[in-house]
């Protein structure tokens, strides 16, 4: 009786262990800021602090109605699949870059200044399974080009 007794006591405690365990790690999790570190074709590294859109909801508002966006800052569009993902710019306040990145960090195609309002879809000339979206200017002022790679970090 006294072995089962401890037996279930361990266990127990190794339950409470780890609910405390994922808690923590989801957390600590909500506090992580991604970043993207683009090295550019003079290997110069360009960081970029990021929002993740990673729903459908989230990559469908985009950053629409936005007035303003910090210098270095910009929002990642995350997808399942590699495709041709278009883009527009309904309801986008603001000129932005788009940078398409395919699955192995590689810059396959960039869309400079799109203008505010456009409903002209923007799709890359290659997949990509991602995208981020800077302040317009933001990749001729930082000599981000089509071959570059991207490299993400979490904060």
């Amino acid at each position: 009786m006294k072995n089962s007794l401890k037996v279930i006591v361990i266990a127990f405690i190794g339950i409470i262990i780890l609910i405390m365990a994922f808690q923590f790690v989801s957390y600590g999790w909500e506090s992580v800021t991604p970043n993207a570190v683009v090295y550019t074709s003079d290997n110069k590294p360009v960081k970029i602090s990021l929002e993740v859109a990673d729903t459908h909801e989230k990559r469908m508002e985009g950053l629409m109605n936005r007035t303003y966006l910090d210098s270095d800052s910009g929002m990642i569009f995350v997808f399942d699949y590699p495709a041709k993902h278009a883009f527009w710019m309904k309801n986008t306040l603001i000129p932005l870059d788009m940078i398409y990145i395919n699955d192995d960090g590689t810059v396959v195609d960039i869309k400079y200044k799109a203008v505010p309002f456009d409903t002209t879809p923007l799709e890359p000339c290659d997949e990509c399974i991602c995208v981020i979206e800077v302040n317009g200017g933001f990749c001729e002022e930082h000599g981000i080009k089509i071959g570059d790679k991207v490299k993400l970090i979490l904060d």
